[in-house]
């Protein structure tokens, strides 16, 4: 487990290098001067002193190598340089949206687990029957509707018509409700049909059959040998699922106005603030590595027959 561990760790030390070079590479591909590129959305006129200070301060007069080489380099002490409009260290901006980020995605993962998994083991048990195709119809609609939809529906339904829930902001758990369950039902679907698909495949194994002719209830049978066992496709998808709400959900955050990195991404593609950007690009892509990490480790432990030589 330890030789599979670092082997991952060495991966993604790969990975997170080639991230490094595109976000490092989206500031000088672009057409056109990068620093007028950068100071474009500033009221006041930039004279050449202006630009060559900005040019300076960046180090952008530094051969690209250079520059790539001091770019990584704070990036690994956790330095990802200063905003350009506003003048503060990114990985302040950050550390200060990623907490509601983190409370949304963990509150929608929680909806689409209980209810992905619920509804996917209720199909199977319930094969070729009404509550099957009932689930089936479910979980196709929420795949189905669109994340910015949902949200303008719920908006409508809960805020406007019913009043029941505040429809913007972060300033309690009341505001988190509707953002979540909204993440949440899109990635149920999603579970459930592939928790169900899993599941039926289960069921006609040897071992369950086995357990149930030993005169095990059927809630052991179902939860003990099946489900954990049918879970190991179905965390796969929950960890992708997790990476892209930790990642923020740019669509939700921005309709809700939440604040989250997701919404801290496009406001800097808006205000062309790209020290930011590539800040907030290789935060993402850091999620995403680690979370398929300890995806792939909790397999051990979903089935004891998987081993990491």
């Amino acid at each position: 487990m330890l030789y599979y561990v670092l082997k991952r760790l060495l991966g993604a030390v790969l990975v997170l290098f080639g991230v490094t070079v595109l976000a490092f590479a989206m500031l000088h591909l672009m057409p056109g001067d990068p620093v007028r590129v950068l100071m474009s959305s500033m009221e006041a006129a930039n004279s050449q002193t202006e630009i060559e200070q900005v040019r300076e301060r960046f180090g952008l007069n530094d051969p690209l190598p250079v520059q790539y080489v001091n770019f990584v380099r704070r990036a690994a002490t956790g330095d990802l340089g200063r905003s350009v409009l506003k003048g503060r260290p990114v990985a302040t901006m950050i550390a200060e949206v990623y907490p509601y980020t983190l409370q949304l995605a963990f509150a929608a993962l929680v909806i689409a687990m209980l209810a992905g998994i619920s509804l996917g083991v209720l199909a199977a048990l319930r094969h070729n029957t009404w509550a099957d195709s009932a689930s089936i119809l479910v979980s196709l609609f929420a795949v189905s509707m669109p994340d910015f939809w949902l949200a303008i529906l719920a908006i409508l339904v809960f805020s406007i018509y019913l009043g029941w829930l505040p429809a913007a902001g972060t300033q309690g758990w009341q505001y988190l409700i509707l953002p979540a369950s909204i993440l949440g039902v899109r990635a149920a679907g999603s579970i459930a049909r592939l928790t169900r698909s899993s599941m039926l495949e289960v069921l006609g194994r040897q071992y369950v059959t086995t357990a149930r002719a030993k005169g095990l209830r059927e809630r052991v049978v179902v939860l003990r040998h099946a489900l954990k066992n049918a879970l190991i496709p179905v965390v796969t998808l929950i960890g992708l699922d997790l990476g892209r709400f930790l990642a923020g959900s740019v669509i939700v955050e921005t309709i809700f106005a939440r604040q989250g990195v997701g919404k801290l991404l496009i406001d800097s593609i808006l205000d062309k603030d790209f020290p930011v950007l590539q800040g907030t690009v290789l935060v993402i892509a850091a999620t995403y590595v680690l979370v398929n990490l300890v995806v792939d480790v909790s397999y051990a432990w979903l089935d004891p027959r998987i081993r990491y030589a």
